[in-house]
């Protein structure tokens, strides 16, 4: 609550500072230089979290400063673009995404069943390793008004937003299961749980639980491509240091609405004396379209350079 209360200052700063520069700029004749874009001005930015998160760690001798968590954005860097259509009005967008690879892998050792079998070969090990993907994009492009003076710019605007990200996790196990060995011993895992439900396509090892001897095991889950749509209202200053270069940061809100489509689980089992690997759908059959209609606040910091 702390959070919220305290972007929603920020928006109501930020709307200020705009409403008031809107007045100064109205009320005085003075010619200054101006450091602002223009009419027919590119810009092109990026999110300045990151360096921030950096320096704060260099600073307090730390490594989980984390802005990202702070701010509630989904996904970790954007790059921003923007075109003046007039001096006070542009078109802008942005593309949000994960930094670096968005792989995470588990490994859990156990006892070698095919070696136990044979002569001179005493606590062999094999590994059972889990590998969790994940994939998100978010896509935002809208009209933003601008009102400044000297070195202080303030503006506001709507966005529309589109993303999609998808997770699957694929298992390999250490311990083969054939007609000799069946029910072979295997690290027990789970599906991860947010907000009390069932992710499909995220797993974990429970490495504290006993080993299983299921008769049919996982092979790979895919939790199908999630949709998401949305519109966002914002408002935001930024400062130039140089003409037409800038920090700058923004707070908005957003609704948001999701719909995602089938995933898919792969699993492998013995039946009738034979070896065969079953495919099912899961999650949400493609009519149960679910609108998820949300107002989280979200911010950042950013640099953007204009030509």
């Amino acid at each position: 609550m702390k959070r919220l209360l305290s972007l929603f200052s920020l928006l109501i700063l930020c709307l200020g500072v705009v409403a008031a520069q809107e007045a100064q700029n109205q009320g005085d004749s003075k010619e200054t230089k101006r450091y602002f874009p223009k009419q027919g001005d590119y810009g092109l930015g990026i999110d300045a979290s990151p360096v921030l998160d950096f320096v704060g760690n260099m600073f307090n001798a730390s490594t989980d400063n984390q802005s990202a968590s702070r701010w509630q954005r989904a996904v970790d860097i954007g790059i921003f673009g923007r075109y003046f259509i007039t001096d006070n009005s542009a078109i802008r967008v942005q593309l949000q995404f994960p930094t670096g690879s968005d792989v995470r892998e588990e490994r859990n050792h156990l006892e070698d069943e095919a070696g136990r079998e044979q002569p001179g070969i005493n606590n062999a090990l094999v590994e059972d390793c889990l590998v969790f993907r994940k994939t998100e994009y978010l896509f935002r492009a809208g009209y933003m008004r601008t009102r400044g003076k000297n070195r202080l710019l303030g503006y506001y605007g709507g966005d529309l937003a589109y993303g999609f990200d998808r997770m699957n996790t694929t298992f390999h196990y250490g311990n083969r299961m054939n007609t000799e060995n069946p029910t072979p011993k295997t690290t027990k895992s789970r599906r991860y749980k947010r907000g009390g439900q069932e992710q499909f396509g995220h797993y974990l090892f429970d490495k504290s639980a006993p080993l299983t001897t299921d008769a049919e095991r996982t092979l790979y889950e895919d939790n199908g491509i999630r949709h998401k749509l949305g519109i966002d209202a914002f408002a935001g200053v930024e400062f130039y240091f140089i003409q037409n270069a800038c920090i700058g940061f923004q707070v908005g809100v957003e609704c948001m609405m999701e719909f995602a489509g089938k995933g898919l689980r792969r699993t492998e089992q013995i039946a009738k004396g034979a070896y065969f690997v079953k495919e099912e759908t899961v999650g949400e059959r493609d009519t149960n379209i679910s609108f998820k209609t949300q107002t989280p606040f979200f911010g950042n910091f950013y640099l953007m350079f204009h030509f």
